[in-house]
């Protein structure tokens, strides 16, 4: 068993306790996107920030409109083809987008 929290009855997690989980009611509708397109390519999403950390000025994490998801344990095109079917899936307005380390996702309504 892992050490990170699970959330819910999900099979998602958070990397630990000091993720500030406060998220806004559209992120909170993507969490069972998110975790499907994770089962699809055989892996528990793991969130490795959401309100907390430090990130860019007028970041959607401030307001509890972004996560992190951790990525790792992929190759390079496995990821890529992970964020097209979550972007694909949750539409346009989300924004998902492939990082050097993980995958940000934030509601951002046009």
């Amino acid at each position: 068993m892992s050490d990170t929290p699970r959330i819910k009855n999900k099979d998602m997690r958070v990397k630990n306790n000091s993720v500030n989980f406060d998220l806004t009611s559209p992120m909170i509708k993507a969490l069972p996107v998110i975790d499907k397109v994770y089962n699809e390519y055989k892996e528990i999403a793991v969130i490795t920030s959401a309100k907390d950390g430090h990130h860019m000025k007028n970041s959607k994490h401030y307001s509890g409109n972004a996560v992190d998801l951790r990525t790792r344990f992929w190759d390079k095109k496995t990821q890529i083809k992970v964020v097209a079917l979550l972007q694909n899936t949750l539409g346009n307005n989300y924004d998902v987008v492939l990082e050097s380390t993980h995958i940000h996702l934030e509601y951002d309504p046009e």
